[in-house]
């Protein structure tokens, strides 16, 4: 199953309010914005999907404590069954008992394939991406179809407003690339350091040292728990094959 053939069987008034609720869009605009996605999604049903032999999996991320919807996408080369064996998460029992050394050390020794930002890739593309039915199930179809329209629709409504953005993040690119060659006292002119950027919107940081603990606590376990489900939705597909 691919990105298209969900979006030709979804429902759009459903997928719609998904995507209302994910960018906490005002009740005043929500009726203009949900006809601006509902007639998205008709129109994009038009494109001939393409297979670029990569796979999509929807997942919820714990951001500051709240449950997130989100997408991942991976290339179907760069998943290894290696990984259901060698990975140190797969020999888990109870990560309620672990503590912040514990979590940093896995984190720092265990890795997982790259997931990739889709927001910029060419829509025939993305429609063309595999789906796993087992998480789709799982997650929920209109809400996975919901985070993808919303990541299909960042740059803008038309190929034309896509194109144009696409086309800034190459310019953006190849300034970067351009500033990365030059000399080490050069490039400090093109970059501000933290303390810099605060100074300039008059931003202080009174935090305690406690407080400053804490979030770097919540912070860990937070990217703790999102790497062991990301984890997880990798190896439900691995034993699948």
């Amino acid at each position: 199953m691919i990105v298209k053939d969900l979006l030709d069987s979804c429902n759009i008034e459903n997928v719609t309010s998904v995507i209302m609720e994910i960018a906490s869009v005002d009740e005043s605009d929500r009726l203009s914005v949900k006809k601006a996605h509902s007639l998205y999604i008709q129109r994009i049903r038009s494109i001939e999907p393409v297979n670029t032999n990569h796979i999509i999996f929807g997942v919820s991320f714990l951001n500051d404590g709240k449950e997130t919807p989100d997408a991942l996408l991976f290339s179907k080369n760069e998943i290894d069954k290696s990984l259901l064996s060698d990975s140190m998460l797969s020999t888990l029992k109870n990560i309620q008992s672990l503590d912040l050394n514990d979590i940093e050390q896995i984190l720092e020794t265990t890795t997982l394939p790259s997931s990739y930002a889709f927001e910029f890739s060419p829509w025939n593309e993305i429609l063309g991406y595999e789906l796993f039915v087992p998480n789709i199930n799982s997650f929920g179809a209109d809400t996975l179809l919901a985070v993808i329209i919303y990541e299909m629709t960042f740059c803008g409504f038309t190929e034309e407003d896509h194109q144009k953005e696409v086309q800034k993040l190459r310019e953006a690119i190849a300034e970067t690339e351009s500033i990365q060659k030059l000399p080490e006292e050069e490039r400090k002119k093109y970059y501000k350091d933290a303390k810099d950027v605060f100074a300039e919107f008059g931003y202080q940081d009174t935090r305690t040292e406690k407080e400053k603990q804490q979030e770097r606590e919540q912070l860990y376990r937070e990217t703790f728990i999102n790497h062991t489900r990301k984890y997880a939705i990798l190896k439900e597909y691995l034993k699948s094959l």
